[in-house]
């Protein structure tokens, strides 16, 4: 789980870097900040602490990216269409983590 996320949120984290260059978009905190990659050295009690959070966070995108991709902003709502599918891929992974504990 730990390196889908990894990666994939580099690879996000990158596509937003594009694309708020390139265009007048803003913002590039909300994509940094509430999508945390796995810290070893994060002040989490455990690891259900950090499912609950990881969970909230990607709540949090998929509702910010599904308002993007009605944007009038082609670019915008291109970016959200191609990473709302895999951030809800990362929230049922992290749902079915706290099935199994």
């Amino acid at each position: 789980y730990a390196s889908m996320i990894i990666k994939d949120h580099q690879q996000l984290q990158g596509d937003w870097a594009k694309l708020s260059a390139s265009s007048n978009i803003r913002g590039e905190s909300l994509i940094v900040t509430r999508l945390q990659p796995v810290n070893p050295s994060a002040k989490h009690r455990n690891t259900s602490e950090y499912i609950q959070l990881t969970i909230e966070d990607h709540q949090s995108m998929i509702r910010l990216l599904e308002a993007a991709s009605r944007s009038d902003n082609a670019s915008l709502s291109t970016f959200a269409a191609k990473y709302l599918p895999i951030l809800k891929k990362h929230l049922e992974a992290a749902q079915n983590l706290t099935i199994k504990e």
